[in-house]
């Protein structure tokens, strides 16, 4: 059964020149297929694969009357909702350029992200009143999806020039975290979305019933990647929600009554699961895995939520530059804790090994990816983009290393590197000890100005409920195991660690708390 949903997958992949087009083809050959069973408005409701079609025809037809044009870019500051979706894919059908923004942002940001791709058309359902793009927001109430269909319906008549965009044209504009730096703009193709669903399909995503449920944001690429985009290429269906929160206490209900298989989440979120009661808890017949990405997922919380749960939980490793390069399959017999997992069919790697941190038989350094799945442009800046890529490989900024199997284990990141004395320091080696200690509930680690050695370790604690500061024992117990030289030299107490839409700690925001009042 799964090769025959597979062969019918990539035939539809080869066919088709956008995402759009596959979704119109699901709605020839399984119209009544329920796409979606939403969760975000008012009243659920069950979508089929033609009835969302249609809706993408219309809205399509709106973007006419809106005298929009092929290139045009269209601005997305929404929260879950079907209307996202139609919105999202009419823009690639269409041929604009969609440019979805996190509904997380201030006003001020917000404002300086749009200044940069000055967009013909804004669709926002938060509050953001600005004189400059007034003229061109439209504002959706997604809890009324009625109210958004009676829009895009009113122009049944009108006739709109069909575009047919290419592969290579642009469709998305994504906007990167800038965890580390500057968020930069990713120009992604067409080609590129249909490629990064090539290697998923012949991943071990696929199941025989395809049922997902939905509620990481939708303007994160990995709900649309691994769910949305995914179920689509393979004819299944979605459960949306809005948020986690809005499904916290019934989460597994849903899943058993839907028979859900699979869910993509972050590390912050499954911990929260974690340390959830549940009462009454069966593990669902229906559950293969659960995916966890976009942040690296501590051993130590994989192993207790497993043993709690009986879930089997699968590392996935990829960047908005270069999509879902790695999979990890849960059930392999050679699985090792920790691992992001092999890399998909279609991609090419190299590891630009670094020299100071490769001591032992597995060499560190940077990864590096080839595929058709990459962007094509960081947007207004073709520098940066040649800068980024090294004989022929685009380089993600990461460390990993690779083992005899095949199979990669992630780092750290290079940006975060600790240069003491000249001596290269990893921070997650640190994380990775101090995290064990039995009060320390979160644990990030930054470099900080030394005058003698110009770098030194200081370390970000987030203590667990009912636990007291023992800076004595944490000090002790770091020099144990990691020795006087790498241990940290400063320490910062905090209720929580800042972090990102996609549960990333935001270690440029840390390095600026470093001399604040909390120092100790």
């Amino acid at each position: 059964m799964i090769n025959k949903i597979r062969k019918k997958s990539l035939s539809i992949l080869d066919k088709s020149k956008t995402i759009s087009e596959v979704l119109f083809m699901n709605s020839k050959s399984i119209p009544r297929k329920t796409f979606i069973i939403d969760y975000t408005s008012k009243k659920s409701k069950k979508i089929t694969y033609f009835q969302f079609n249609d809706y993408v025809d219309s809205c399509c037809k709106y973007f006419k009357k809106c005298n929009l044009k092929k290139g045009d870019i269209i601005s997305l500051i929404l929260e879950n909702s079907v209307c996202y979706l139609i919105i999202y894919f009419a823009s690639i059908r269409y041929g604009t350029i969609l440019n979805p923004l996190p509904t997380t942002l201030g006003f001020k940001s917000l404002e300086e992200k749009l200044n940069k791709v000055k967009p013909k058309k804004i669709f926002v359902n938060i509050e953001f009143e600005s004189k400059k793009f007034k003229k061109i927001i439209s504002r959706i109430d997604t809890n009324n999806f009625d109210t958004f269909i009676n829009l895009i319906e009113k122009e049944q008549n009108l006739k709109i020039s069909i575009y047919s965009p290419q592969k290579k044209d642009i469709s998305i504009l994504y906007y990167s975290s800038g965890t580390t730096g500057k968020s930069k703009i990713i120009e992604y193709s067409n080609e590129a979305i249909i490629e990064n669903q090539r290697g998923l399909i012949l991943s071990g995503l696929l199941c025989e019933k395809n049922i997902h449920l939905c509620f990481l944001p939708l303007f994160h690429t990995a709900s649309l990647r691994y769910t949305i985009k995914f179920n689509l290429c393979v004819g299944g269906t979605i459960i949306l929600f809005k948020n986690f929160w809005s499904l916290k206490d019934k989460i597994w209900q849903i899943i058993n009554k839907y028979k859900i298989n699979y869910f993509q989440t972050v590390p912050t979120i499954l911990n929260v699961i974690l340390n959830t009661n549940y009462k009454n808890y069966r593990r669902p017949k229906s559950m293969n895995y659960i995916g966890s990405g976009s942040a690296i997922l501590p051993i130590y919380m994989l192993k207790n939520f497993e043993n709690k749960y009986k879930i089997k939980i699968s590392n996935l490793y990829g960047l908005s530059e270069i999509g879902c390069s790695h999979f990890e399959n849960p059930y392999l017999k050679n699985k090792k804790s920790g691992s992001i997992g092999k890399i998909l069919h279609g991609f090419k790697y190299k590891i630009f090994v670094d020299k100071d941190l490769s001591k032992n038989q597995y060499k560190i350094g940077e990864l590096g990816i080839n595929s058709k799945t990459l962007l094509s442009n960081y947007y207004k800046n073709y520098n940066l983009f040649k800068k980024s890529f090294k004989q022929g490989f685009f380089l993600t900024g990461d460390y990993v290393k690779v083992n005899k199997n095949g199979n990669f284990f992630y780092i750290d990141r290079k940006k975060d590197l600790i240069i003491k004395g000249g001596v290269n320091i990893l921070p997650s080696e640190i994380e990775s000890v101090i995290q064990k200690i039995k009060s320390v509930k979160e644990v990030a680690i930054t470099r900080c100005f030394d005058q003698f050695y110009g770098e030194n370790v200081c370390c970000f604690l987030v203590l667990k409920k009912n636990f007291k500061l023992n800076l004595k024992k944490i000090e002790s117990y770091c020099e144990k195991f990691l020795g006087n030289f790498k241990k940290p030299q400063k320490y910062v107490i905090l209720k929580k660690l800042p972090k990102g839409p996609s549960g990333k700690i935001l270690k440029l925001e840390l390095k600026k708390m470093i001399n604040e009042k909390n120092q100790i």
